[in-house]
């Protein structure tokens, strides 16, 4: 699956184009980060500071503006994922229009997969970061790991990043995941 940024130049050619792939489109929703944060969520991103209008007309505008997306994970949100007020708002968006929810797990005081899982929304976690140091035995260690989890938890969601280095990595590694005991599936169909 792919996770795309909205309101970018070619957000909804990309999506249109990955879902005629073949490839699960999900948004990937800029959400506020904490205070300090080196760089910005970008363009339409959700913060604790909106009304309930606003945080509603501005989920609304990012799922019109990445078609075929059948869910949504965060985009940093370390600290909008935290406000349970802020993660409520987002999940009745999403049940309104059947939508899924992965936590990307910015922030360990997320309360973002608690608040979907109490409105009825299907969600799930991240599990692995492929990429947080972005070398081939890094992402391939990483990779190791969720393999790891999927086969002693029963599944994870690992997410990564459109890096050179990981791409490169995955297409070594990916064809090899069968042969290691491990299938991949849609992210889709690890939310409950």
């Amino acid at each position: 699956a792919v996770a795309v940024l909205p309101f970018l130049p070619y957000s909804a050619e990309t999506a249109t184009a990955l879902a005629k792939a073949g490839h699960e489109v999900w948004l990937h929703l800029p959400m506020e980060a904490e205070p300090g944060a080196t760089t910005s969520p970008g363009a339409g991103a959700v913060t604790v500071a909106m009304t309930e209008q606003e945080l509603r007309t501005t989920v609304h505008a990012a799922l019109n503006n990445v078609p075929h997306a059948v869910g949504v994970n965060n985009h940093m949100g370390s600290r909008a994922t935290a406000d349970l007020r802020t993660m409520t708002w987002v999940m009745q968006e999403l049940k309104a229009r059947g939508m899924r929810f992965i936590d990307s797990r910015t922030s360990v005081r997320t309360v973002a997969e608690d608040a979907a899982r109490m409105l009825g929304v299907p969600a799930s976690r991240r599990h692995v970061f492929l990429d947080n140091t972005r070398t081939r035995a890094a992402i391939r260690a990483q990779l190791e790991e969720a393999i790891y989890r999927a086969r002693s938890e029963g599944e994870a969601i690992a997410i990564g990043h459109l890096a050179d280095v990981t791409v490169e990595t995955l297409a070594a590694e990916l064809p090899t995941l069968s042969a290691r005991g491990v299938d991949l599936v849609p992210p889709s169909e690890l939310t409950r």
